[in-house]
């Protein structure tokens, strides 16, 4: 029961990040005089976007489909460009 409800807290903060952070790179990409050039930190915005993203795709694709094999490719495509995401919004 518990694993259940976890798991569904994890969706929820993956579509809370989600949605935080598109809102955050559309303003700030609408509004180009908020932040006047700084492109590092819309970079910043876009790569944890993705990665929210591409996340919660994975978890509800696993949710929905298990670990099917004609979804396995696009398993692995949506892990690579997390990872992507993730390294692109780390500062190391």
């Amino acid at each position: 029961m518990l694993d259940e409800l976890c798991l569904y807290f994890e969706l929820l903060i993956y579509l809370a990040g989600t949605f935080l952070y598109r809102f955050l790179t559309r303003e700030l990409l609408r509004r180009p005089q908020v932040l006047p050039g700084n492109w590092p930190l819309r970079g910043l915005l876009f790569a944890l976007t993705s990665w929210y993203a591409l996340t919660l795709g994975d978890e509800l694709l696993f949710m929905l489909f298990g670990t099917a094999t004609k979804l396995a490719a696009a398993g692995i495509v949506v892990d690579l460009a997390r990872g992507w995401g993730l390294r692109a919004a780390s500062p190391w």
